[in-house]
């Protein structure tokens, strides 16, 4: 079955001589695994430069059920970031980032809400000065798509986190 989704590129492996196998985190079909035939080929139909980590794109792809890797056939940047590829710590930043969510995320696992937030964040990370607590702040925002969102009930009597609460 043919379809197009906005997607986060979140890893990309050489495979063969001239392929790449890609990581990405797509807005409808949550955490998929594509490959690209011949993408660093120098006349490729898909540039390796715009299917790497950190590239927001819409991708036209075959998607099917049964298959882990799936047949990339388009990809078309949608966002260009002007400063994390240029800025050192925001790239390191924006590379851990996604890094947390390769990890953290099961394949196929759709969440628009939390696709939305990783998407908004990256953008905002572009555009802002970099502070040193943004990966704390973008891993406790994180808890709450991933379901363990601590409450804001800290009081004298209960000055320590307590996961039995």
């Amino acid at each position: 079955m043919s379809a197009s989704s906005k997607a986060i590129i979140l890893k990309a492996i050489k495979y063969g001589e001239t392929s790449l196998i890609i990581h990405a985190y797509t807005k409808e079909y949550g955490k998929l695994a594509f490959i690209v035939k011949g993408a660093r080929k120098v006349k490729a139909k898909i540039q390796a430069n715009i299917i790497q980590p950190l590239s927001v794109v819409e991708l036209d792809f075959k998607h099917s059920i049964r298959k882990d890797l799936h047949f990339l056939n388009e990809a078309r940047v949608t966002h260009i970031f002007h400063s994390i590829p240029s800025d050192m710590a925001k790239t390191a930043m924006a590379m851990y980032l996604l890094e947390i969510v390769n990890k953290s995320i099961q394949s196929e696992m759709e969440n628009e809400a939390l696709f939305n937030f990783i998407h908004d964040f990256l953008i905002a990370l572009d555009v802002h000065q970099v502070y040193k607590n943004w990966h704390y702040f973008f891993l406790l925002e994180c808890s709450k798509y991933f379901g363990f969102y601590p409450n804001n009930n800290y009081s004298q009597e209960k000055c320590y986190f307590d996961p039995n609460l």
